[in-house]
């Protein structure tokens, strides 16, 4: 697996599962060593839900 690094500090970015501003689930990739270096967020449903799939498949559950 390839990392994405931060464009700031070089730092690979981490990503968590979040929820939206209405409340369904999306993707947050950011800089662990500093969230306002580099924060995004993707929302597109279909894409989300399969990588949920994929990880509920895998046995990863989301720690919090």
């Amino acid at each position: 697996m390839q990392n994405v690094n931060c464009p700031v500090c070089e730092e690979a970015l981490r990503v968590t599962i979040t929820k939206s501003s209405r409340g369904k689930a999306a993707l947050m990739m950011f800089c662990p060593r500093d969230g306002r270096h580099f924060r995004a967020f993707v929302n597109d449903r279909p894409f989300v839900a399969k990588v949920l799939a994929s990880l509920e498949a895998k046995g990863v559950s989301d720690a919090g």
